[in-house]
């Protein structure tokens, strides 16, 4: 009895992950790679998105049972119905996981199928793009009071994180011999850590760190919406609220990449390496600091203009 649609494209991915093989030597040394997967934040996210095909796959056209049967108009109305709630941005990188999932078939299953589709024009648009200034983000440190919704603001702006882990970090995801703060559980149920490398990081994390009194105890025991409202209470105090319309904690997040991608930098690091690493710093693959698009989106914007 076949598997169902699900099970194959898991399979397909599973069994081309190759853990810890390094891509760049085997291109060295000849080997294409195409078809394979090395880490394994993109193996989690090419699960991800063949689990949202293959539900929609079902409910959308259940008479196709095996991944040999995928045609193109099948993915291109996917991506279709993905355009009412998606970014472009998301769109872009949904065609390229089409694409991978394209070759992973071929690879696993001996078949020649070619996914020819096209990214439709997302109906939103992302709001998340500004980056906030270093003058905006003093301002409103000296502007609002003492507590979790000013702590919520450092933590996303010196440890670039998402206002779901701000929320959720406890006083043992810090650690201070080690020198990184742990992020456990973040987007995709990934982890990571965050390196403490500057003085005010340092000042910030024995701050939070001695702030609780006990191991799993929340640094900022409130909800994220709350996070949000705080720091725009204080964006309309100080007349800066519409220069970020609904961007909220995450541009402080990308503050955080534009500063760690400079201090990198600063320090002699290639381009190429810096981007990578301020991308694993935000809980992405190191990979995908090559894609620009992502980096506009989730990083930042004005890297280019300090080279």
């Amino acid at each position: 009895m076949a598997r169902n649609l699900k099970y194959q494209l898991n399979y397909c991915v599973n069994s081309n992950f190759k853990e810890k093989i390094d891509k760049y030597s085997l291109k060295t040394n000849g080997g294409t790679g195409n078809s394979k997967i090395y880490s394994y934040s993109d193996r989690q996210n090419l699960l991800d998105f063949t689990c949202n095909f293959a539900n929609y796959m079902k409910q959308e056209h259940p008479e196709i049972k095996m991944a040999r049967d995928i045609k193109t108009e099948h993915i291109q109305s996917f991506l279709s119905s993905k355009a009412n709630n998606c970014t472009q941005n998301t769109l872009k990188q949904y065609v390229s996981k089409v694409n991978k999932m394209e070759k992973l078939i071929n690879a696993t299953y001996n078949t020649d199928l070619k996914f020819n589709v096209s990214c439709p024009k997302a109906f939103t648009e992302s709001s998340r793009t500004q980056q906030m200034s270093q003058e905006h983000y003093n301002k409103l440190i000296n502007n609002m009071r003492e507590g979790n919704g000013r702590n919520g603001l450092m933590m996303a702006k010196e440890f670039g994180l998402r206002v779901s882990e701000v929320v959720n970090m406890k006083q043992k995801d810090i650690d201070l011999n080690k020198g990184v703060v742990r992020v456990i559980g973040g987007k995709g149920g990934r982890n990571r850590e965050v390196p403490i490398n500057t003085s005010s990081q340092r000042n910030l994390a024995e701050k939070l760190y001695n702030s609780v009194t006990s191991a799993n105890e929340r640094i900022v025991p409130i909800k994220e919406d709350s996070v949000n409202q705080s720091l725009n209470r204080a964006m309309d105090r100080l007349n800066i609220k519409n220069e970020y319309k609904d961007s909220g904690i995450h541009s402080a997040r990308k503050l955080y990449a534009q500063n760690e991608y400079d201090r990198l930098r600063a320090e002699g690091m290639e381009i190429k390496e810096a981007l990578g690493q301020v991308s694993e710093n935000l809980g992405h693959s190191r990979e995908r600091g090559e894609d620009k698009d992502l980096i506009n989106i989730d990083m930042f914007r004005i890297f280019i203009k300090n080279e």
